[in-house]
């Protein structure tokens, strides 16, 4: 989510000011408990990233960084995914996951 925000900012999609804002959301999501670390099996986020790249990739086209942060939210079994790109954005939104902001 950090690294998302950054961007944003570097590709002039939000402000310093926004950034540091959303950061200090996230702190407070952690400390809430709306927010969690969770561990995932990671061979699970590989065969669901393949099943994702099967069924859009070859219409659409995906970068592997997406099929893999899309195939982790959905073997965490979120119902949200955060996303400013459009790409992940569409894939994410594909899959049945509910897309932000």
């Amino acid at each position: 989510m950090r690294n998302a925000l950054r961007n944003a900012q570097a590709y002039r999609q939000i402000d310093e000011y926004e950034q540091r804002a959303a950061f200090r959301q996230i702190e407070n999501g952690f400390a809430m408990g709306l927010l969690i670390h969770l561990p995932v099996e990671w061979t699970n986020v590989f065969r669901r990233a393949d099943e994702l790249s099967e069924m859009y990739s070859t219409r659409h086209g995906q970068r592997a960084i997406d099929l893999l942060h899309v195939a982790t939210a959905l073997e965490a079994r979120a119902n949200t995914f955060l996303s400013f790109d459009i790409r992940q954005r569409k894939l994410a939104k594909a899959a049945g996951l509910k897309v932000m902001p």
